[in-house]
């Protein structure tokens, strides 16, 4: 038998004169007793599998011992993602006490902070996990120091979460043969051991041993604290002329948290695409030198704004052979499309995408409606855009030039070959306007221009006003079913602010409206039509 007490003497905190009153305060004690059986092994009572949402709380059943005397001190709780807790996302060991700092002056008394504290059970914190399937189990430690075994693994299944799912990415597809990979990595489980591994096309993570392996802090130790995101670098000379794949794992296993990213190492061929631009219907040239002579491989066209996958097998593709050579493409459509030589049968690329379009004007922009009130921001939608960096939809009078005329406004579209934007320009004139794309910050324009008017809103007259105080009255006559707005302005000059749009029951209407006379030395209203 070992018997272990824990006095305190003082608490350098106090006065001087009082400093010694503990007079050897017990502040804790604990024992071990050889010969004692261990705690029963507990079970976690919660359901399993079933979907669950965050916060989650994991219980074990009642602590249970056949040693006499012996109770309850400590509790342990792991999660993971495989069965094995290799490398647990959650590992937490809690004690009935726990006693930590003090509970200030005039006393300074030694400070429990599991006072009150069910230590059977755990919480597991909204977002505290990615949605997925995990494993949890549970052990107890009793006062005589005796771990029980572990209890059997609960399988049970996130959804809901609001934190994003581990994602990795490498910074290209192909890598000359001395050239190091970097790894850029976001929203890891959370585990110290998480890490990502390179093994050659057709292995199996666990079968065999990774080519190359980092945790991600970029070692190969285990680091001393997790890492959520962040970025490494592979530095390893893997084989040339080998197509390789990079895998994210949690917590030291060989559990995949994200999809295998495929990549290869070696000669990378150059495309070249003729002409750049052609007609409908014409036929593009694609020629290709120091390609790798693989089995398999092709260059297909594409439509830029898609990638290459097993959904989409592109505008066609053809096989290729030997280092160089050219293919035809015949009979292409209407299109902003790109060439790219593909390994393996697949879709991994290894080249640089070559541009071309087939035919004129092959964007298209348009609006929901071609009438807009003064004063109101109007959503613009661009289809088959090309794609590129800086390109623009720029709004013109009716009449004018672009190149040569200014644009009424202007908005990029962010290198999307299909989307919308929004145009808040409240000092629109009103009048006959027309939009078109532009193709990457020149004045080349790539769609046909869309017509639209700026309506000037229908003022109403006002039949009644009264002021009381702060409280504007106005009425009028309306048309039942008829949406009105009331729009404000301070000085009778600038803009005129929508202060709000009702709905009228009636043949009459009447709203109340608040001045702030204090803030408002004059007040203007007027009724319009949406």
């Amino acid at each position: 038998t070992m018997e272990v007490s824990c006095y305190a003497e003082a608490n350098v905190r106090l006065p001087e004169a009082s400093r010694w009153n503990y007079n050897s305060r017990l502040i804790d004690s604990f024992h071990r007793r050889l010969g004692r059986p261990a705690p029963a092994r507990p079970a976690l009572v919660n359901p399993g599998e079933a979907p669950l949402t965050l916060p989650f709380t994991l219980a074990t059943g009642g602590f249970q011992t056949a040693a006499v005397g012996e109770e309850l001190n400590s509790t342990w709780f792991q999660v993971a993602t495989e069965d094995k807790f290799k490398g647990p996302l959650i590992d937490r060991i809690r004690d009935v006490e726990n006693l930590f700092g003090d509970s200030g002056a005039p006393l300074y008394e030694p400070l429990d902070i599991h006072a009150g504290v069910d230590i059977s059970r755990y919480t597991i914190p909204a977002d505290g996990l990615v949605n997925g399937v995990y494993f949890a189990r549970a052990r107890h430690r009793d006062t005589n120091a005796q771990w029980s075994e572990w209890s059997a693994p609960l399988r049970f299944r996130i959804s809901g979460s609001g934190r994003p799912l581990p994602s990795f990415s490498l910074s290209k597809s192909a890598f000359d043969p001395e050239e190091d990979i970097v790894v850029s990595f976001a929203n890891s489980p959370g585990a110290a051991s998480d890490w990502v591994g390179i093994y050659k096309k057709g292995t199996t993570p666990g079968s065999v041993s990774a080519s190359a392996w980092r945790y991600l802090n970029g070692v190969l130790s285990v680091p001393a604290v997790a890492l959520i995101s962040g970025s490494f670098r592979f530095t390893e000379n893997l084989a040339a002329g080998q197509e390789w794949f990079a895998a994210f794992f949690a917590g030291g296993g060989v559990t995949e948290v994200a999809p295998r990213i495929p990549f290869y190492v070696g000669s990378q061929p150059v495309l070249t695409v003729s002409p750049a631009s052609m007609g409908v219907g014409a036929t593009a040239r694609v020629g290709y030198s120091s390609a790798p002579d693989a089995a398999g491989a092709t260059i297909g066209i594409f439509k830029i704004g898609t990638n290459p996958g097993p959904d989409n097998q592109g505008i066609g593709r053809m096989a290729v052979s030997g280092e160089s050579g050219t293919r035809d493409f015949a009979s292409l459509p209407r299109g902003y499309f790109y060439a790219v030589y593909l390994l393996g049968g697949g879709n991994l690329e290894i080249s640089e995408r070559v541009p071309f379009a087939v035919g004129p004007l092959i964007s298209a922009v348009d609006m929901p409606e071609t009438d807009v009130p003064q004063g109101r921001s109007f959503v613009l939608r661009f289809r088959d855009a090309p794609g590129t960096t800086k390109d623009w939809v720029g709004l013109y009078k009716k009449g004018q030039t672009p190149g040569i005329d200014a644009q009424a406004a202007s908005v990029y579209s962010g290198g999307r070959t299909e989307g919308s934007v929004t145009f808040q320009v409240p000092n629109l004139s009103p009048g006959e306007y027309f939009a078109v794309l532009f193709i990457n910050d020149s004045n080349t324009e790539v769609s046909p221009r869309f017509p639209f008017k700026v309506t000037a809103p229908e003022v109403l007259d006002v039949t009644e006003t009264s002021l009381n105080g702060n409280q504007f009255r106005m009425r009028w006559n309306s048309v039942p079913g008829r949406s009105y707005i009331i729009q404000k302005n301070n000085g009778l000059s600038g803009d005129w602010a929508d202060v709000r749009t009702v709905t009228a029951a009636g043949t009459t209407h009447e709203e109340i409206l608040t001045v702030n006379r204090a803030l408002e030395p004059s007040a203007f209203f007027r009724l319009a039509r949406p």
